[in-house]
């Protein structure tokens, strides 16, 4: 650090006093290359954590100067609305060009369900703490709602202190709760900084189990201007969610929750719908007016960018659904992003779909979506340049082998895939050799994951695993995490 300093020093000054003899014309030469280089800094320097009391003071004294800051500035600019000076350079003290605090766009509270309780237990006998404290969350929350530069606000595991602060501002744009469960969160809460926010776009509620009136919430955030909802419980409720589908989204996410078929396709059908990351839950006697509609939708689907499904792979299905959706992408040609996960739905025809699709570049089928028979319909696709762009393919958890060379056929003739994900699979000390023999010729692909899935049990396995390693022209990352490297101290 102490060198880049001392170069980038040597180059402002040269730059400052180059052929340039008009005394004070320097000046004003470094305050422009200062004015640049903070600017550099304040994006750099985005956030804000508070973790204990003391930082919660300290962002408090931040805050306070953030906000002179951004008052001189007005000020500065109504002066130079009337007033025009090329060569003014503004020195107040107060100025934003030199200060590295107005680039904090996002505030993270963390953990402070566990250290406040702390610093309030060790204070009980003193109630001027207590006062203290208060007035501090008080002076911050109008101070957020009066900062127009942040425009993020995180809790993680500080459900009191966000109930507490009830955050608001006409600038917010992002709002993100991870619960700490400790407490019965009351969504009226968040709700209250829905109403208040109106530019407020992404809400995200992670690892909740135990809510109040999730009705007002819901209410909430039909009204409000939310187009990207991020939900993760942690309990088999449903938090009331066919609700939430009376609202067009442009991103949807659901975890730990129950949607069932028929609620998806609400969701699918929305309008202006560009992601969704959903777990999908068939009926063991699923109406088939309900499939039927979920391959229309898909099939219709002009929007959606992304989309990533999952389910019960427990669950035997029909092969109906995996007939109905095997031509579903040969009709959607928009989406870029295909993620199918514990869902017993590919067949031959699905890959068969693919060929040639304008769009798709990142394909995962995992955790027991596929076996070594649907392998040879990939490689199939992946092995003719002329009929994919599919750049990242996913594999994992599939407990298969290689055992048609369907991967290794991959691996020696694709021209198009730069990443791939074969972790937590079963190959053989064969399978692994082949695949190194045919990796060894491929000069395109960049990051692979074989993570818990292969076997360097032999001498020459391993000096074809170095070999690769050492002279492939464009790999950057592969993780060999859980694989047996004989002689590993010596490689």
């Amino acid at each position: 650090k102490k060198i880049t300093s001392k170069i980038i020093y040597k180059e402002i000054i040269h730059y400052c006093i180059k052929e340039e003899r008009e005394e004070g014309k320097w000046k004003y030469q470094l305050a422009l290359v200062c004015k640049l280089w903070f600017s550099v800094i304040k994006k750099l320097v985005n956030h804000f954590v508070v973790n204990d009391f003391k930082s919660l003071e300290y962002l408090e004294k931040r805050l306070i100067i953030i906000h002179e800051q951004q008052e001189g500035q007005k000020r500065l600019d109504r002066f130079n609305h009337y007033f025009t000076s090329n060569n003014m350079i503004y020195t107040h003290r107060n100025n934003n060009y030199f200060s590295i605090l107005n680039g904090i766009t996002k505030l993270i509270f963390k953990d402070l369900d566990n250290n406040l309780i702390i610093y309030s237990n060790n204070n009980n006998s003193n109630n001027n703490n207590n006062d203290s404290y208060y007035k501090i969350i008080s002076s911050i929350r109008e101070l957020i709602k009066n900062i127009s530069s942040i425009k993020q606000i995180k809790f993680l595991l500080s459900d009191t202190f966000f109930v507490e602060l009830q955050p608001s501002s006409f600038y917010l744009e992002s709002l993100k709760i991870k619960s700490s469960n400790k407490i019965t969160f009351p969504l009226e809460s968040v709700a209250e900084t829905l109403l208040k926010s109106i530019n407020l776009k992404t809400v995200s509620l992670n690892s909740f189990c135990y809510c109040s009136n999730p009705m007002v919430f819901l209410g909430a955030l039909i009204k409000s201007k939310v187009q990207n909802f991020n939900l993760k419980i942690d309990s088999h409720g449903n938090l009331s969610i066919d609700h939430l589908l009376e609202k067009n989204f442009s991103s949807f996410k659901i975890s730990g929750a129950k949607l069932y078929l028929e609620r998806f396709n609400m969701v699918i059908n929305q309008p202006s719908i560009e992601y969704i990351d959903s777990p999908l839950h068939f009926m063991e006697n699923e109406p088939m007016e309900n499939i039927i509609t979920f391959c229309d939708n898909l099939k219709n689907n002009k929007t959606i960018r992304k989309l990533s499904i999952s389910g019960d792979i427990g669950l035997p299905l029909s092969s109906t659904i995996s007939r109905l959706f095997s031509n579903v992408f040969s009709f959607n040609q928009t989406i870029t992003s295909l993620s199918i996960s514990k869902l017993k739905i590919i067949s031959e025809g699905f890959f068969q779909s693919l060929i040639k699709h304008p769009t798709l570049t990142q394909l995962e089928l995992t955790d027991g979506c596929i076996d070594e028979s649907l392998l040879i319909s990939l490689s199939n696709l992946l092995c003719e340049p002329s009929k994919t762009k599919i750049e990242y393919l996913s594999i994992r958890n599939n407990n298969i082998s290689d055992i048609n060379s369907s991967i290794y056929m991959i691996f020696l003739k694709s021209t198009t895939l730069k990443g791939i994900d074969l972790s937590n699979n079963n190959f053989t000390v064969h399978q692994t050799g082949k695949m190194f023999e045919a990796l060894s010729n491929n000069d395109y692909i960049y990051k692979l994951d074989f993570s818990n899935s292969c076997n360097f049990s032999t001498n020459h396995l391993v000096k074809s695993l170095n070999n690769y390693i050492n002279n492939s022209k464009k790999l950057l990352a592969i993780n060999l995490y859980n694989c047996y490297l004989i002689n590993q101290k010596n490689n």
